[in-house]
């Protein structure tokens, strides 16, 4: 239960700093967070060529930068509403 509060801490944590700065590199939480979706359909739509890649950190570490998540938010959002 403590690690999962301490989860949720750093989410949050990084959706104020990616509302903030573009430059943010968030965890896969956190785009889960943004997003609405889930492991799978953020690594499908990456596979498909419709999702931002993450950029690697090290062989076990990956993130991705929050402007691209917003940039592809916004596109979304303009294509459903066109």
């Amino acid at each position: 239960e403590a690690s999962a509060r301490s989860k949720a801490l750093v989410v949050q944590r990084e959706l104020a700093a990616a509302a903030q700065m573009d430059g943010t590199q968030v965890r896969l939480e956190t785009v889960q967070a943004m997003t609405g979706y889930g492991t799978s359909s953020i690594y499908k739509r990456m596979a498909e060529g419709t999702f931002p890649k993450p950029v690697r950190r090290n062989p076990r570490c990956v993130r991705w930068v929050a402007g691209d998540v917003k940039a592809w938010l916004a596109r979304t959002q303009e294509t459903t509403t066109a």
